[in-house]
């Protein structure tokens, strides 16, 4: 039995399976600038949550307990979706 001969293709720049790579970096790039973008939306609703919670009577009891539960929990979610970010892209660097 003879075996086939087998030889290296090189891949085009127009080849579906590069097309398919420089897609998949443009979405994981995509989805880093997203996650990058809810970061900074939930560290401006903290520091927006903050400032209503120490607001004194001009805001609602109710108002200023919600934001300042709000203003220490947006601050808390921040980091964690930076760290799991981060780790990530640790992960998929090594």
């Amino acid at each position: 039995m003879t075996l086939p001969q087998l030889a290296l293709v090189h891949s085009t720049p127009n080849s579906p399976g590069a097309r398919l790579s420089r897609l998949m970096m443009e979405a994981h790039q995509a989805a880093h600038e997203q996650v990058k973008t809810l970061e900074d939306a939930l560290l401006t609703i903290a520091y927006m949550s903050a400032e209503i919670a120490e607001g004194g009577e001009v805001y609602p009891v109710g108002v200023r307990e919600i934001c300042r539960r709000l203003a220490e929990e947006s601050v808390w979610r921040a980091q964690t979706i930076e760290s799991i970010q981060r780790q990530s892209h640790d992960r998929t660097r090594s």
